[in-house]
């Protein structure tokens, strides 16, 4: 403890300690390196890594002679101990790598072929190498000079150390010879991913007792199948030194090798039996299987878990690379893989053995189609000719469909099979998909099931409605079925499990955006159960937003709406009454429901404002808390959009300015005013004559607030207020800004300054109004405008920002941004309209294969789903904003009746660009001879005729 305590103080007060405190850590830390503790070598050794990490010279060099005749030593306690410091040097001091390993490397070499080295000493001196290896690459980036000067003279005695161990193979290995081929695996694996090219050699060298190793692994996997009893070991660092392990280094350096453009070509021939081999480790665990049956969420949790490290996940990202390498020759070795699965199964000795084999047959074809997953028909395209106009019927009546019983004896086969057909559906016919798709709903309706197959449904529907490549299609193939889908999958949100629920949410929601006629006559049922999960899984953020995603759902029904504020509004009173009594991650989140919930309600009713507007403001005007004061301005912002006379009438409008006043003090934090603009622009547009008297003191404190900022989300917020107040007030807002003194100069050119350089990253309505404030700035023709931004001879020495050619600059980037837009909407309208064309080719080539134009949704600027009327049909297809779903759009959304946001701002610069050239041709081409070459390109492109 007390050597933990002295790390976090060397680490936060280093400057303090005295030269004689500095000296005496000196002497004493680096005799306890080799205490008998290991817990306390490890603690010492973070303190002095500490220690050189913060520049502390002599300590570096007197240390690294101390650990080096730790190193010289025959007794294993000390070496052991120089080589964990020497670890936690390479982890901590990455600054002082070029320093430290040049000193290092060359004994590291040394030792690590050393006769009287132990095979325990040695892998973790090989682990020191690895560390030292990225640390190098780190520095080195895409040069590789510290590598060729510090690491490659010693690289040779690695190499013979590696070859040696992997040949030595696994047979009779105790764990120490094990953890040994781990390090050296993970070792080859740095180097091929960070130093391909010098590595090369040393590869192809070693292919040989890799490829035996791989096999003799896969010979001893069959233990770990068939064998429930069987356990993996670890070493005393809690690392996995079993098959396992070694299996799953041993992959991931495989697909470095695949992933490398200078060592693809050394496996390029042999992906038919490397695939072959490697899909012998997705058969399923016996004692696996054993934790499956007693909870079978497990099954889709470790498909889903990209963070597992069970040896059949750990197969496919190798599959998937060689995949994306390699389509045609994946492919290839894919289906000799699958056939090979198909007759081990066949061949058999039991059905408990026959299954697994089965399971993986399916397995490969679900890898297969998802490697084309953005283009399906290319899959097509890498069968061999013979085979692809029949290979997906044969497939599905071959090994699917009689694996698609609700009786299979076997749940974790049918739940495969149930993912194989989620994957398989872009290539079938209307009647093919149908049929399958009434299998797939089935067992959502058996609750006597074991979960996996039911979770494997759930997954696979939600994989179908969700295709981007057909989307509205696969959405007409389910409906037939959809009230039975979306019963089955609600049933599963009380029997999923932590880790599997975010997958059943995953589908629910786009099952409810189909058709608004189930989705309101499950709502009083479902959204208790979901506000329920929502209340209970806090700390899950996926699976929140998820939740609330449904809640957004059943909110934009109008006949929802009620039923949904009954049950959550005296929660969130008391939440926002209460504060201290929650944690501030769901009272932010209880402000985000509410938005969701006030964003259709027609009107501001006495028991809503009760329950919501008193404790929302009295709540902002006391918290800190980040992510509080974020959502508050945002629940603010849609208040006073929706309810600005209600607001008013109620005296709200005072407190409303406080708590803007609040959020612009120089001590709130810079994220704190991330949503502030959207709520004071909100303000000054439906509350005009209460901010009026304020707006002086208003644009001051933004005005002081602009220049500290660091980041450019609340650059983008405050500009926002400034560029409404442009727009609205002009010559008044530059003369208030140009009397104001910040920092050595006045406030327009220190707002200016921040401005600018944040431009290009606003987004939604801040971009379209402080584009157009920027325009109205230059309009203005204002002398103290000219005196400040325009680079003429007379004013140089005040001129060093040059502002005006950056303003201009700012506005031709925009004007080509809006063109590219307008130029990609065009090309998407003539890829769908070639899209019809291709699915007539399409479907000659095979006679499974749907030939449906794939259209997207469609998309709006006024809300996230279309507006509903007393016509049944717009209760059903729910259409989604196409949109990254940032909190930029919703800005934009919610300011959407300001006629700024309406504005056409390609024709807006274009006029503007020609009226100045024209009423303005000295200034304007002053400024032109200041832009940059290509800017100066940007101006010839749009404005030819302009000399």
């Amino acid at each position: 403890m007390a050597a933990l305590l002295l790390k976090t103080f060397i680490s936060f007060h280093w400057s303090i300690v005295g030269p004689d405190e500095r000296q005496l850590l000196t002497f004493v830390l680096p005799n306890a390196i080799a205490d008998a503790s290991s817990k306390i070598r490890t603690a010492v050794s973070l303190v002095l890594a500490h220690m050189v990490k913060l520049g502390y010279e002599e300590l570096q060099s007197s240390l690294l002679s101390q650990l080096l005749a730790l190193l010289h030593g025959v007794d294993p306690v000390y070496v052991s101990a120089a080589v964990r410091c020497l670890t936690v040097l390479c982890e901590v001091c990455d600054s002082q790598l070029t320093q430290i390993v040049p000193v290092v490397m060359p004994k590291l070499a040394e030792l690590v072929v050393a006769p009287q080295t132990t095979i325990s000493i040695r892998a973790k001196v090989v682990h020191v190498m690895r560390r030292c290896v990225k640390g190098i690459s780190a520095i080195d980036g895409h040069s590789d000079e510290h590598f060729t000067s510090i690491i490659g003279p010693h690289l040779q005695a690695f190499l013979d150390l590696a070859s040696m161990s992997l040949s030595a193979g696994t047979d009779s290995l105790d764990s120490h010879s094990i953890s040994l081929q781990l390090e050296v695996l993970k070792l080859l694996t740095v180097l091929v991913s960070e130093y391909g090219k010098h590595s090369k050699a040393a590869i192809v060298k070693l292919l040989l007792p890799l490829w035996k190793l791989l096999t003799e692994l896969a010979k001893s996997y069959d233990l770990v199948v068939n064998d429930s009893s069987f356990e993996e070991g670890y070493d005393s660092e809690g690392e996995l030194v079993g098959i396992d392990g070694l299996v799953t280094q041993l992959l991931e350096l495989f697909s470095a090798i695949i992933s490398s453009s200078s060592l693809r070509s050394t496996l390029s021939k042999h992906m038919g039996p490397l695939i072959k081999v490697v899909t012998s480790f997705m058969r399923a665990p016996q004692r696996q299987v054993e934790e499956w049956e007693t909870d079978g969420n497990g099954f889709i949790a470790d498909d889903d878990d990209e963070f597992s490290f069970t040896v059949r996940v750990s197969v496919v990202p190798l599959i998937e690379t060689i995949i994306a390498d390699s389509p045609v020759k994946a492919t290839s070795a894919i289906l000799e893989a699958l056939n090979h699965s198909i007759q081990q199964a066949g061949s058999a000795s039991s059905p408990s053995i026959a299954w697994k084999y089965q399971e993986v047959s399916l397995w490969l074809v679900c890898l297969l189609t998802d490697g084309f997953r953005d283009e399906p028909k290319e899959m097509l395209k890498a069968l061999p000719k013979d085979i692809r106009s029949s290979f997906v019927s044969q497939f599905v009546e071959g090994i699917v469909l009689p694996q698609l019983r609700i009786d299979n004896p076997f749940p974790f086969l049918y739940a495969r099979a149930l993912l194989t057909v989620g994957c398989l559906v872009p290539y079938l016919s209307e009647t093919y998909a149908s049929r399958l798709i009434q299998l797939l709903v089935e067992p959502l309706l058996c609750s006597n099931l074991n979960v996996a197959p039911r979770l494997a449904a759930s997954r696979a529907i939600g994989r179908v409605v969700t295709d981007d490549n057909q989307i509205k299609l696969n959405q007409s193939w389910i409906r037939p079925y959809l009230q039975h889908a979306v019963s089955g999958v609600c049933s599963l949100l009380s029997t999923a499990s932590e880790e599997t629920l975010h997958l059943v949410t995953e589908t629910l929601t786009p099952l409810l955006k189909i058709d608004g006629h189930i989705t309101m006559a499950i709502e009083p049922e479902l959204s208790a159960l979901v506000l329920s999960l929502w209340s209970k899984h806090q700390s899950d953020i996926l699976l929140e937003d998820d939740l609330l995603e449904v809640i957004q759902i059943f909110a934009a029904l109008p006949e929802c709406q009620q039923s949904l504020l009954d049950k959550t509004l005296p929660t969130i009173h008391t939440v926002l009454s209460h504060p201290h009594q929650q944690a501030a991650k769901f009272i932010a989140s209880c402000i985000d429901l509410l938005v969701s919930l006030l964003a259709k309600v027609p009107s501001l009713t006495p028991s809503i404002y009760d329950a919501v507007v008193p404790p929302l403001l009295s709540l902002l005007a006391t918290t800190d808390d980040n992510a509080i004061l974020q959502n508050g301005s945002r629940c603010l912002h849609l208040l006073v959009k929706n309810y600005a006379k209600d607001l008013i009438n109620c005296g709200v409008a005072p407190h409303l300015i406080h708590t803007v006043g609040r959020m612009l003090q120089p001590d709130m934090g810079d994220s704190d005013i991330a949503f502030l603009g959207g709520l004071v622009t909100q303000m000054m547009i439906s509350m005009p004559e209460q901010i009026a008297p304020i707006s002086a003191d208003l644009l001051k404190a933004v005005a002081l607030r602009i220049p500290s900022l660091k980041y450019p989300t609340p650059v983008q917020s405050l500009v926002t207020i400034v560029a409404r107040m442009i727009l609205s007030q002009g010559g008044e807002v530059v003369g208030f800004l140009g009397g104001l003194e910040v920092d050595g100069s006045t406030a327009l050119v220190a707002v200016l300054q921040k401005w600018l350089r944040y431009q290009h990253l606003f987004k939604g309505y801040s971009q379209t109004v402080s584009v157009c404030a920027l325009v109205r700035l230059l309009e203005l023709r204002d002398e103290r405008i000219r005196s400040c931004l325009l680079p003429m001879q007379e004013h140089s020495k005040n001129l060093s920002p040059q502002l005006a050619p950056r303003i201009f600059g700012v506005l031709l980037k925009a004007l080509r941004a809006e063109t590219d837009k307008e130029a990609k909407r065009a090309q998407r309208l003539l890829k769908h309209a070639a899209a019809e064309n291709d699915d007539e080719e399409w479907e000659d080539e095979s006679d499974d294969e749907p030939a449906h134009d794939p259209t997207s949704t469609s998309t709006t600027s006024k809300s996230p789903f279309a507006e509903y009327s007393e016509d049944a049909s717009k209760y059903v297809d729910f259409d989604f904003e196409d949109s990254d779903g940032d909190d930029d759009e919703d800005e934009s959304r919610w300011s959407a009746d300001d006629p700024v946001f309406h504005i056409n701002l390609k024709n807006h610069l274009i006029k503007f660009f020609a009226d100045f050239a024209s009423s303005c041709r000295d200034e304007f081409m002053l400024i032109v001879q200041a832009l940059p070459v290509d800017q100066k390109q940007l101006v010839q492109q749009f404005f030819l005729g302009i000399k």
